[in-house]
């Protein structure tokens, strides 16, 4: 994948994803390569010891929110929904579009079939 693809999908800047990139490197979790045809761009890929980690991990946290919420009676589930428009509102904060940010495809798919994201880049 290339970098410039997972920042986008991980809604981070550049800068941020090639630090993060550099320390799971070193720790030999991914590797970088650069194109064939275009030297400018890098691509990364998961490393057998990174595929490993991943498998070990727990599952991100905003699909342990989902399931959870989605356990809650309707009730309680619109009273949180409430709550939350209210504080959005008052951090000023109703114009943001965070879909990017709260969407719940899995950063790492346990079954091995691949991800939304990696079907659309595909």
């Amino acid at each position: 994948m290339p970098v410039k693809t997972l920042s986008q999908s991980l809604d981070l800047s550049p800068s941020t994803t090639v630090g993060v990139i550099d320390r799971l490197e070193q720790k030999r979790m991914v590797t970088r390569t650069r194109s064939q045809d275009d030297r400018r761009q890098v691509h990364i890929a998961i490393t057998p010891e990174g595929s490993a980690q991943a498998a070990r991990s727990p599952f991100p946290l905003q699909t342990r929110l989902a399931d959870g919420l989605s356990t809650m009676p309707e009730l309680e589930q619109a009273t949180i929904a409430l709550s939350l428009e209210r504080l959005v509102s008052l951090f000023g904060a109703s114009n943001i579009d965070a879909s990017a940010i709260l969407s719940v495809d899995p950063i790492y798919d346990h079954s091995g079939a691949k991800t939304q994201t990696e079907k659309e880049d595909a």
